[in-house]
C-alpha cells in the first residue's frame, strides 16, 4: 500500500506541481485551524480494501482511495460578488477536476515491482466513485474524493521462507570413476 500512496503522490504532484501533495494522518481533523498543510491541498489516504483469495499465496483487492481536497475561502461567492471574487472563491472546485482528470483511468502500477517482492503494485486504472463535501466552521472548502483501484499481490509467493538445516548422511560402496 505504501507504493500505491507514493505513485499517486507522485503524479499528483508532477501533473499539478502547485497543490500540495501528503498523506493524510489527520492534518485537517487534528491541528485546525493551523494546520500543517500549504492550500490548495490533496491528502490521500486507504479508506478500505476488500480481498479476495485467487490461490494459496495469490490475493485480488479492491482499494478505496480517499483524496481530501481543501482550500481557503477567503472571499463569497453571492450573487451580488465581482465575477473575479467568485472565481477565486470556487478554485477549489478547479483542483477537484484536476485531480479527477489527473487520476481517472491512471494505471499506477505499471512500472515493475521492486526485484525480489513480486508483483504488489499491480495496479488497474483507478476510477472515481464519489465526491462528498465536508463542512467545517473554519472557511476551508473540504471534499472527499473517493477512487477505487484493483490490485493484483502476490507478495506472499516471494516472502522469504526460513528453513533449518539438513544434515544428509550417505552410506554405501565407494564409485571410482575411470579415468
Amino acid at each position: 500500500m505504501k507504493q500505491l500512496l507514493n505513485d499517486i503522490q507522485t503524479r499528483l504532484k508532477t501533473e499539478i506541481p502547485t497543490l500540495f501533495v501528503d498523506e493524510d494522518w489527520g492534518q485537517l481533523d487534528y491541528f485546525m485551524p493551523s494546520a500543517p498543510v500549504k492550500y490548495p491541498c490533496a491528502l490521500i489516504n486507504i479508506a478500505a480494501i476488500d480481498y479476495q483469495t485467487l490461490g494459496r499465496k495469490l490475493q485480488h483487492a479492491v482499494a478505496t482511495v480517499v483524496i481530501t481536497v481543501a482550500d481557503v475561502k477567503f472571499t463569497n461567492t453571492s450573487s451580488n460578488a465581482p465575477v473575479l471574487q467568485k472565481q477565486n472563491a470556487w478554485k477549489v472546485y478547479d483542483t477537484i477536476l484536476g485531480i479527477y482528470q489527473v487520476l481517472q483511468g491512471w494505471c499506477a502500477g505499471l512500472n515493475p515491482a521492486p526485484t525480489g517482492t513480486g508483483t504488489v503494485g499491480a495496479y488497474g486504472p483507478m476510477t472515481r466513485t464519489k465526491m462528498a463535501r465536508r463542512k467545517n466552521d473554519d472557511g476551508i472548502n473540504l471534499f472527499d474524493l473517493y477512487f477505487d483501484v484493483a490490485i493484483r499481490d502476490d507478495s506472499a509467493m516471494h516472502a522469504r521462507q526460513k528453513h533449518s538445516p539438513v544434515t544428509i548422511e550417505i552410506e554405501g560402496p565407494e564409485i571410482v570413476l575411470p579415468h
